[in-house]
């Protein structure tokens, strides 16, 4: 049986064969013929070259509603088709036969989009600023990638990976890590400049395709506090807010909650290229000042993040929360979380962050040579040497990054070249010519070093979302 490529579970089968697929394989494969043909009429009546529809039943109709193909039942109660299309002399065929309402709703035949995931590392599993961080605070702080956090008051709270997930039973998917937030030093009252939040933003190139639509976003939460909780959808210019509210129901419990974001309106400052496109706070507390209405979206002027009715979650040094399986997609329901390939899903994080440590070494001086960068020493002792490394990144970062030099051993310097031949530290290191693809470093070697000593230095190169 030979496999055939040309979208998830398609299946190329001698002619007169017949192959089942599951309701997701074959709702991904309707959407795969949905975006690449000019329109869903043309898929229903028949009229695209080679690509066909035939209805399993005399009773059965098809119907194009909007983007959605609607079937009505069958004698058998069902709502049944096959897809086929010939290519390379074979018919390439699929079903479906599970009762529903539509097929193909998320898809646009305008633009190709399908029922994807917009937000970068919603399972949690990429975690290259650090695996924990302690006593965080009023800054604003990462650690794992695309998701930032914040509490402003006198709350203090540690950031941490956890293995605490909902079971595949739960999700119908594995997922091997959450984000916890744990509070370590607690605040009883919320005074009106206060709040606490986890946040993620949506660059503009990738919000673009869902802009001005309806839009749903879904997550696994469990926490120790329940009662209601709030997530805002923000622009660029932070003059536009939606807030939503949703109830956590049970203490210690995992909840699937998803929310819809209503279409965003055409006004206020959006940013459709490589700026912030959307931002999506996940509100922990919120102070009178960053309050209001939801359900809207409302203009204002500066950040909002929550109704009156946001519970306190920072009043008890006994609280935690969790979450995994965050999703943003097209479309007013949600649809199982959608786990990408693990080369493409990294590719994807290289263009906000990346670094030549290890993959959970935080960036930082003397935490040893893996992955550093090595070169030979060309020029005498104390002495300006023009190329020590060229650095090209894996990715087209979203903009010049901002870059820092660590070096790999040794006390002091810790900016500086380290030779690794004399034990000595460079001095004057320094990033030249940075762009979004690279960057060179220079340095001036230390006394007593020679041609064809080694040099090795670290780097991390940071174009993320973090203080916008």
């Amino acid at each position: 049986m030979a496999q055939n490529s040309m979208f998830s579970g398609g299946i190329g089968i001698p002619d007169g064969a017949f192959k089942r697929l599951n309701t997701d394989d074959a709702e991904e494969a309707l959407r795969f013929l949905i975006s690449n043909i000019t329109t869903l009429e043309n898929i229903v009546e028949g009229g695209a070259p080679m690509t066909f529809v035939e209805l399993l039943d005399d009773t059965q109709s098809a119907t194009v509603v909007g983007n959605d193909i609607e079937l009505t039942a069958d004698s058998a109660g069902e709502k049944a088709f096959v897809i086929w299309s010939q290519v390379d002399g074979k018919k390439i065929y699929l079903s479906y036969t599970d009762v529903v309402d539509d097929i193909g709703g998320n898809t646009d035949p305008a633009t190709g989009a399908r029922n994807q995931n917009l937000l970068r590392n919603g399972a949690f599993n990429w975690w290259r600023w650090a695996t924990s961080k302690s006593a965080l605070g009023t800054s604003t702080a990462i650690c794992a990638d695309a998701w930032c956090h914040r509490m402003l008051g006198s709350v203090t709270y540690t950031a941490s990976q956890s293995t605490d997930v909902p079971t595949q039973a739960q999700a119908s998917v594995v997922f091997n890590y959450s984000l916890k937030l744990d509070i370590t030093g607690a605040d009883a009252s919320v005074d009106a400049g206060d709040f606490g939040w986890l946040r993620t933003t949506i660059e503009g190139y990738d919000f673009a395709v869902a802009a001005q639509r309806d839009c749903t976003f879904s997550f696994w939460v469990k926490s120790v506090k329940t009662g209601t909780f709030c997530v805002a959808f923000t622009n660029s210019g932070r003059d536009r807010v939606l807030v939503k509210e949703y109830t956590i129901n049970a203490a210690n419990t995992w909840e699937h909650k998803e929310v819809v974001m209503l279409a965003s309106p055409s006004g206020g400052t959006w940013n459709y290229l490589n700026g912030v496109g959307l931002e999506i706070y996940l509100t922990l507390f919120c102070g009178a000042t960053a309050q209001t209405t939801a359900d809207t979206w409302n203009t204002v002027a500066g950040l909002r993040l929550a109704t009156s009715n946001q519970v306190n979650f920072g009043d008890d040094a006994a609280n935690n929360i969790f979450f995994t399986g965050l999703q943003f997609q097209e479309g007013n329901t949600s649809s199982e979380f959608e786990h990408v390939p693990v080369a493409e899903d990294m590719l994807r994080m290289q263009r906000y962050y990346n670094k030549s440590f290890e993959l959970e070494t935080q960036a930082a001086a003397n935490v040893g040579f893996g992955g550093a960068y090595t070169a030979t020493q060309t020029v005498a002792a104390s002495t300006a040497q023009p190329h020590v490394v060229d650095v090209h990144y894996p990715a087209l970062m979203r903009e010049t990054p901002t870059v820092g030099l660590y070096n790999p051993s040794g006390p002091g310097g810790g900016d500086q070249v380290r030779n690794v031949t004399t034990g000595a530290n460079c001095t004057s290191s320094s990033v030249n010519a940075s762009t979004a693809l690279g960057f060179y470093i220079t340095a001036t070697t230390p006394g007593g070093s020679a041609v064809g000593d080694l040099l090795s230095v670290h780097y991390d190169a940071d174009a993320e979302f973090l203080d916008v």
